[in-house]
């Protein structure tokens, strides 16, 4: 985990409405959310927890499957963005790619 405030930008695979193609992620989880982004998966935003919660990202159902053969689960955020297609993952673990 690192310091809030602590960023690097990742490329998006998927831009934003806004047009944006970069955003920034915290450094410490950057690396992995740039990888996602690389393999095709549509993230929504992340957060590294800061020493209080865990690391996770808001993701596409779209890439469920994608997710799944990685070893990720998708697990609810809300139900609102669930109805919605977004779904959340728990990064910083061990992955099959």
């Amino acid at each position: 985990m690192c310091i809030h405030g602590s960023f690097k930008m990742v490329r998006l695979n998927n831009p934003r409405e806004s047009g944006r193609t970069e955003v920034p992620v915290d450094e410490c989880i950057a690396d992995e959310i740039q990888m996602l982004n690389d393999v095709g998966v549509v993230t929504y935003g992340s957060c590294c927890g800061h020493f209080e919660d865990n690391s996770s990202c808001l993701v596409d159902v779209s890439s469920k499957d994608a997710l799944e053969i990685m070893g990720y689960v998708l697990s609810e955020y809300s139900s609102e963005h669930s109805k919605q297609g977004v779904y959340e993952i728990n990064i910083g673990r061990k992955i099959n790619i």
